[in-house]
Parts: structure tokens; C-alpha cells; sequence
């Protein structure tokens, strides 16, 4: 083989090398803003779900005070007497 095709072989395998590392340069670039938005993601839904948490927790006080609310108010109705706070 001679030098000429060697050093052109060699120049050819050297330029695959740097096009190879830009790329993994790339991706991990990639990768890391990939991984940036899925934390974004993960801490969004967390602040989601402690939301929905406060609205099921308000949902059950309005649910029992509801109940106490109209069991009182049937026996003020059934006793013929009003609360005194009305």
C-alpha cells in the first residue's frame, strides 16, 4: 500500500473520529436538556397533584359540612325551632 493511500485512509478515519465525537458531544447536549425538561415535567406534576390533594381535602369538608348542615336543618324543621345563629 503506499504512503499516499495510507495518509489519506488515516486522514479519512480521523475526520470519521472528530465527526463522531461532535456527535456524541451533541447528544449528550441533547440529553441533558432532555432530562432538564423532564424534571420540569416531573416537579409540575408534583405541584399538580398537591393541588388536586387541597381540592379533594376541600371537597371533603364541603361534602361533611354539608351533612351536618342539612341533618341539622331537618331536625330544626321536624322540631319546629330555628338555630339561634339564624
Amino acid at each position: 500500500m503506499s504512503t499516499d493511500r495510507l495518509t489519506e485512509i488515516l486522514n479519512y478515519l480521523s475526520a470519521i473520529s472528530r465527526d463522531v465525537g461532535e456527535l456524541r458531544a451533541e447528544m449528550r447536549a441533547k440529553f441533558a436538556e432532555m432530562q432538564s425538561n423532564f424534571d420540569d415535567i416531573r416537579s409540575d406534576i408534583r405541584h399538580l397533584s398537591r393541588k388536586v390533594d387541597v381540592i379533594n381535602q376541600d371537597m371533603l369538608d364541603l361534602r361533611a359540612s354539608r351533612t351536618i348542615l342539612s341533618t341539622g336543618w331537618t331536625h330544626w324543621k321536624t322540631n319546629g325551632c330555628r338555630p339561634k345563629s339564624l
